[in-house]
């Protein structure tokens, strides 16, 4: 386990109230028993992909590691949230159930707004036939490389700037929820998600695996992240904020 302190953003100083949430990553998923290939351009641009099997015991495993951390918590309850994707969603089914047969009370938090912000970063229209020409050229790309330097450059998309902002969005919607619970969250979600909820606060991560948890203690003086998880080099240094481009 590794820990990394970074500043406060002035939006999340201003809630002034501390919140725990724990991002997990969706589990292993299988893109190719049931729909297109991921780069096949005439795939819809909601493909799912549901939860291998050895996803599911990856997901078993690690709800039990949360499961375990919450036992010693004084109230012994969470809130769960989950991004709209199949494999999300279906990860959060087994977290849940884990969490319940261990004692836990769970409760879930779903409204449209949460949905919305939840939702994962996608490559979609002329940006995806894009990366398909790049990656055919350049086999190491990856999208979401190609997505941080590019996506920009596309109309009709959701660049990886805007992204960001979303993701701002997110910790404050969870800071608010939890000011009024005063709840610990857990959220299913997706690696870019976790990687840009970090970098809003300064943290560049190393890749979170299928299954991975990432902890994040807010509060108005400080934000202390704990990451669990191995290898990796992708970061988010490449881009600005205020200028929305590299």
């Amino acid at each position: 386990m590794c820990r990394f302190v970074g500043s406060v953003p002035t939006e999340v100083k201003k809630a002034g109230h501390k919140v725990v949430i724990y991002l997990m990553r969706h589990s292993d998923p299988d893109y190719g028993s049931d729909g297109p290939r991921l780069l096949d351009l005439e795939a819809p641009i909601q493909f799912e992909g549901k939860l291998k099997e050895e996803g599911k015991n990856k997901i078993k495993l690690a709800s039990c590691n949360l499961a375990t951390e919450f036992g010693n918590m004084p109230e012994k309850s969470v809130i769960l949230a989950s991004s709209p994707r199949r494999r999300a969603v279906e990860s959060s089914v087994i977290l849940e159930r884990t969490l319940v047969e261990s004692g836990i009370s769970v409760s879930r938090l779903e409204s449209k707004e949460l949905q919305k912000l939840l939702t994962d970063a996608t490559l979609t229209g002329e940006l995806l036939e894009e990366y398909g020409k790049q990656a055919e050229q350049n086999k190491n790309l990856t999208w979401m490389d190609f997505w941080i330097n590019k996506s920009g450059d596309f109309k009709n998309v959701e660049s990886a700037v805007d992204f960001k902002e979303r993701m701002r969005d997110l910790i404050l919607y969870f800071q608010n929820f939890s000011q009024e619970t005063n709840s610990t969250i857990v959220c299913l979600t997706h690696e870019e998600e976790i990687k840009i909820l970090a970098k809003i606060f300064g943290i560049s991560i190393l890749i979170v695996p299928n299954g991975g948890t990432l902890k994040m203690i807010i509060n108005p003086e400080e934000m202390i992240v704990e990451v669990q998880g191995k290898s990796g080099s992708l970061s988010f240094e490449q881009f600005d904020m205020k200028e929305g481009r590299q």
